[in-house]
């Protein structure tokens, strides 16, 4: 068989595309999802969303990584100062999920959402 010149340009046309649709789907997805909470103890939703937190970090376990950074603890980290630099934080709480900055609601289920769209293959967690 042989396959002319236009047809193996339209064969590698469609491949490139079919991997690009790809990329595109899974970007900003993994197996793990990383979370990161910038909280302040003077936040007034601060313990519905510890609640909320910890009962998602129960639920998921290993498949969700939590970071919780209080703003108000002295002598943080390196580590969590230059997360603060990083994003910019000028208010709380923040929730980061897989770098990108969480805009919902601060509700179980649209957190919990939001953290299913972000794994790669959805854990039964999410089904």
């Amino acid at each position: 068989m042989v396959i002319n010149e236009k047809a193996k340009f339209g064969i590698v046309a469609i491949i490139l595309v079919a991997l690009t649709v790809i990329a595109i789907n899974y970007q900003g997805k993994s197996r793990i999802v990383g979370l990161v909470y910038f909280r302040r103890e003077s936040c007034i939703i601060v313990e519905r969303t510890d609640r909320i937190l910890k009962e998602l970090e129960e639920e998921f376990k290993e498949k969700v990584k939590i970071t919780i950074i209080d703003l108000d603890e002295k002598n943080l980290s390196d580590e969590k100062s230059n997360l603060i630099k990083k994003q910019e934080i000028i208010r709380v709480p923040v929730i980061i999920i897989n770098k990108k900055e969480y805009t919902g609601e601060f509700t179980k289920s649209e957190i919990e959402n939001s953290i299913c769209q972000s794994f790669l293959i959805k854990p039964e967690e999410c089904k």
